[in-house]
């Protein structure tokens, strides 16, 4: 029989060696390079977010302070009152007169120049079909809807400052009969259509 130089294989030996020859990169590497024995120093006030501004629990409207004034001579306020109040009923008034000496938009629309239109005259439901901006798209969604048999009805509103259009479909007695014309409202639009209760 022949003899060999290696010594035997041990599997306990290549094992123990093995574990000392990765523990010990895993150990003494983080402790060398940080130099705080492996520790890192945990700030805790960045773990947990701190509010930045107080927390609000109703939404109320915000208030423009640019029309209220803070003047203390009760005659300069008075003024900018009147004066204020003149624009804004001359304002709408204008709106009012251009959305009804308008020709409309399409066939089969009505326009409603005021806001509170859909809430106060009839109970019932409608369909909320869109809001535009833009008059082409106003016009291009209104005579879609008309050319398929749905009379829509127009209604300005002002979002964030701007003046702008929604269309809607109704009012309709129940609920069944506006989920229908919902359903073919977004059948003819594409897009989806919301069922409003009004009060």
């Amino acid at each position: 029989m022949e003899t060999t130089s290696e010594p035997p294989f041990n599997l306990k030996y290549r094992a123990t060696g093995a574990v000392i020859l990765l523990s010990v990169p895993v150990l003494l590497l983080p402790w060398l390079l940080s130099g705080q024995n492996g520790r890192q120093v945990i700030d805790e006030t960045f773990l947990i977010p701190q509010p930045k501004s107080e927390f609000i629990s109703s939404i109320e409207p915000a208030v423009d302070l640019s029309k209220t004034s803070i003047n203390p001579d009760p005659e300069i306020s008075s003024e900018r009152a009147d004066q204020n109040s003149q624009e804004e009923t001359g304002s709408s008034t204008s709106e009012s007169t251009t959305n009804q000496s308008g020709d409309g938009v399409g066939g089969g629309t009505q326009t409603v120049s005021d806001s509170n239109a859909l809430s106060g005259a009839q109970p019932g439901w409608v369909v909320r079909v869109g809001v535009f901006s833009e008059p082409d798209n106003l016009k291009r969604r209104a005579d879609l809807l008309s050319s398929n048999g749905m009379t829509s009805r127009q209604e300005t509103i002002e979002i964030n400052g701007r003046p702008m259009v929604r269309i809607f479909l109704g009012p309709f007695a129940d609920l069944t009969t506006a989920e229908r014309e919902s359903g073919k409202a977004m059948l003819v639009t594409g897009e989806p259509a919301f069922v409003i209760k009004l009060n």
